[in-house]
């Protein structure tokens, strides 16, 4: 059983620093456009949500009741940061970026 949890645990990590990585490159590789491309063409915070999946996975093998009890304030406060670059985006790539909005989930 221990190995499974490894495994499982382990492979959230692999995946949410591979989602990491993946939209921090997109972003950097931009020249100031707006990116829906690569990891973003299927999900508006890439970065985010693969922080929320290394923490499921850490959760996971090393579960505490502090880490538990923060882990839905760490949610809650990276969904609000979300929420307020959705609202620069708005700003600065208008329509293009509501169209996004609506064809690309948020996580």
């Amino acid at each position: 059983m221990l190995t499974l949890i490894h495994v499982v645990s382990n492979g959230l990590l692999l995946l949410g620093f591979y989602m990491m990585g993946a939209g921090w490159a997109r972003i950097h590789k931009a020249t100031g456009g707006l990116v829906t491309d690569g990891v973003y063409g299927y999900i508006r915070h890439p970065q985010y949500a693969g922080l929320f999946i290394i923490t499921i996975g850490l959760l996971i093998q090393w579960p505490t009741i502090i880490t538990a009890a923060m882990w839905p304030v760490l949610i809650f406060a990276y969904y609000r940061l979300a929420k307020r670059e959705e609202g620069e985006m708005e700003k600065e790539f208008g329509d293009a970026y509501k169209k996004y909005k609506e064809e690309v989930p948020m996580f």
